[in-house]
C-alpha cells in the first residue's frame, strides 16, 4: 500500500493525478494487445465502485474518491490481477526496486499511464457504469452478489467484458 502525505498522487510516474493502486489494478488486469482501452475501463469500473453509494463491493466508501479507490483496489478479491507478476512488478518499480522492463512491458505501461489517466481525469464514461469486468465472456459480472447486485452486461472494451450492478 502506497502512502501519500504530500498530495502527489503517485510520484513515480510523473505528471499524473491518479492514485498508484490504480496504475497497479489496470497493469495486473489490461491485457498487453488492448492495454489503453482496457485499463481505461478498468480504472473507469473502479472509479464507479468508489462512487457508488448503494453497494459495498468489500469496502465501504467514506466519500474521499481516491481513498475509496484504495479502499475498493485493497478490499479482497476485488482485482483479480492483485499479487500476480505484472502487479509485483509493478509494484516493486514503483517502489523505488530494480527491475527488468522488456520493450512489451515499457508499452504496456504507457499505455496503461494513457488509459488509467483518461479515466481519472474525465467523466467520460466507457462502461456505461459498470462495476466489474472479466476477460471470459461467460464470467462479465461474476463475483457480484447476485442477492444485492444482479449484474447487467453493458460493453466489452478489447477482451474485457464489463458489468454493472442493476438492483
Amino acid at each position: 500500500m502506497f502512502t501519500d502525505p504530500f498530495g502527489l498522487m503517485c510520484e513515480k510516474i510523473h505528471n499524473t493525478r491518479a492514485p498508484c493502486e490504480l496504475f497497479l489494478a489496470a497493469f495486473s488486469e489490461a491485457n498487453p494487445r488492448h492495454a489503453e482501452s482496457e485499463s481505461r475501463g478498468i480504472a473507469r469500473a473502479i472509479i464507479n465502485r468508489a462512487q457508488d453509494s448503494q453497494h459495498s463491493y468489500g469496502f465501504s466508501n467514506t466519500g474521499s474518491l481516491d481513498a475509496d479507490i484504495r479502499g475498493q483496489i485493497n478490499a479482497p478479491n476485488q482485482v483479480q490481477g492483485r499479487g500476480n507478476g505484472e502487479w509485483n512488478k509493478l509494484e516493486t518499480l514503483l517502489s523505488g526496486g530494480q527491475i527488468v522492463f522488456n520493450p512489451g512491458d515499457a508499452n504496456k505501461l504507457g499505455a496503461v499511464v494513457r488509459g488509467v489517466e483518461a479515466a481519472y481525469g474525465n467523466q467520460t464514461d466507457p462502461t456505461n457504469g459498470s462495476t466489474y469486468w472479466d476477460h471470459s465472456p461467460s464470467k462479465a459480472g461474476q463475483g457480484a452478489s447476485e442477492k444485492y447486485c444482479a449484474p447487467t452486461a453493458t460493453v466489452t472494451i478489447g477482451s474485457a467484458n464489463f458489468a454493472k450492478c442493476s438492483k
